[in-house]
């Protein structure tokens, strides 16, 4: 069993623990597996040991708790736990969470048609290792907390399925959605189950915003890292507001009541070194029809296609130099963060097209360039490969005093 920790999940096993009826096999023939992204809210461990994990050692579940052990793939997984009568929690890895990866990447988060990539990365993709390691392709099933209302995720789930896994999904057969397991979880042990995320999950500001501000008021530090991953990303994509095109983190912690701790993330961030970034981007047009050629007949000038990006850091100074030096390039603040930014090129439509400025941001995001970019940058405006680079940034300093 998948076991997220968040309502759906602790309201099945429960369900399972306390009432054999509901299950159809001994509680010796189950696994329990959590994948840790090593960023969830403190509330969501307190609720599992003082309320879940008693009821689970009582029975001796086998409780199996993982972390990824590193950004690469080759890097495997680590066990955390293994264990028939777990009474803490370890909610995180030694060596790898899933802030390390949207720190390094200077990214938050991905909401692209409400894909979920970073539980893929940090989820999805450890219990397949650990499954794949521990059963040695035998079937088994596969038991996934996904609600009533969740049926369209069980058909995308059902649809990776190999020859040994058989998914079941059995909040959907009881027909309990989350507000039926809110409320058995509340009978149960008399307190109102959280949901189990991230402290800057981009899911959490849709209609549970309140619950989302009180979060944030009992733990700010998860407040804290979600202001300092949205700034970096906002100044290396400025479409990159935490909760989507309307919604910043920073807008949500000043309805929150911390606006003082908006106030010193930007203090803390002005302190730190700086970095001049050469950021630009080109988008295709996007293809009309996937199963025929990518021509352009294949191609709707007027719409973007999946962009491709190069990132690099030029230099490095202070948050006074940066900003300054950017600024004498022709740069002008921008949007709420007041993000200095220097354009040379804004994108379509049409579309092949280009987008490229210097940002001054924190440093620490790494140079990346995207295997499709060369080709795409070039396309856009119909100039050699190798001539993706401008000469326009070539004088600056690699230091740039305060």
């Amino acid at each position: 069993m998948s076991m997220g920790m968040g309502v759906d999940s602790a309201a099945l096993l429960l369900r399972w623990l306390l009432d054999p009826r509901s299950r159809d096999f001994d509680l010796s023939d189950l696994t329990v597996l959590t994948a840790m992204t090593g960023d969830e809210y403190t509330a969501t461990r307190m609720l599992m040991e003082k309320y879940l994990l008693p009821v689970m050692a009582q029975h001796a579940v086998r409780y199996v708790m993982l972390a990824r052990a590193g950004q690469s793939e080759t890097a495997g997984y680590e066990v955390l736990s293994d264990s028939h009568s777990t009474s803490r929690m370890i909610m995180h890895g030694t060596r790898w969470r899933l802030s390390d990866e949207q720190t390094a990447a200077g990214v938050v988060p991905q909401q692209v048609r409400h894909r979920r990539f970073c539980s893929y990365r940090a989820k999805g993709q450890v219990l397949d290792w650990w499954i794949a390691d521990a059963l040695g392709g035998a079937a088994y099933r596969h038991v996934v907390g996904f609600a009533a209302e969740e049926v369209r995720r069980s058909s995308k789930d059902t649809s990776y399925t190999s020859a040994a896994r058989n998914p079941w999904y059995p909040l959907i057969e009881w027909g309990w959605d989350r507000q039926s397991c809110l409320a058995y979880l509340q009978d149960a042990f008399g307190v109102t189950w959280s949901r189990s995320c991230c402290g800057y999950c981009p899911f959490q500001a849709g209609p549970e915003l309140d619950l989302l501000c009180q979060r944030w008021r009992n733990e700010p530090d998860r407040a804290e890292q979600a202001l300092r991953l949205e700034y970096t990303a906002v100044a290396i994509n400025p479409r990159s507001l935490l909760f989507g095109k309307k919604r910043s983190a920073r807008q949500v912690a000043i309805l929150a009541g911390l606006r003082d701790l908006v106030e010193h993330v930007d203090a803390d961030l002005a302190a730190q070194p700086w970095a001049i970034y050469d950021v630009r981007r080109a988008y295709p047009a996007r293809r009309l029809d996937k199963t025929k050629p990518s021509g352009l007949e294949n191609r709707d000038s007027y719409a973007k296609g999946q962009g491709a990006r190069s990132l690099e850091p030029v230099c490095v100074g202070t948050y006074d130099s940066t900003r300054a030096t950017v600024l004498a390039m022709g740069g002008q603040p921008e949007g709420e963060h007041q993000i200095v930014r220097a354009w040379t090129h804004r994108a379509g439509p049409p579309y092949p097209s280009r987008e490229a400025f210097l940002v001054a941001a924190p440093a620490g995001v790494p140079t990346k360039v995207g295997p499709a970019f060369p080709a795409v940058w070039a396309q856009a405006e119909d100039t050699p490969v190798a001539q993706f680079r401008d000469p326009w940034t070539s004088h600056l300093p690699l230091a740039l005093a305060a």
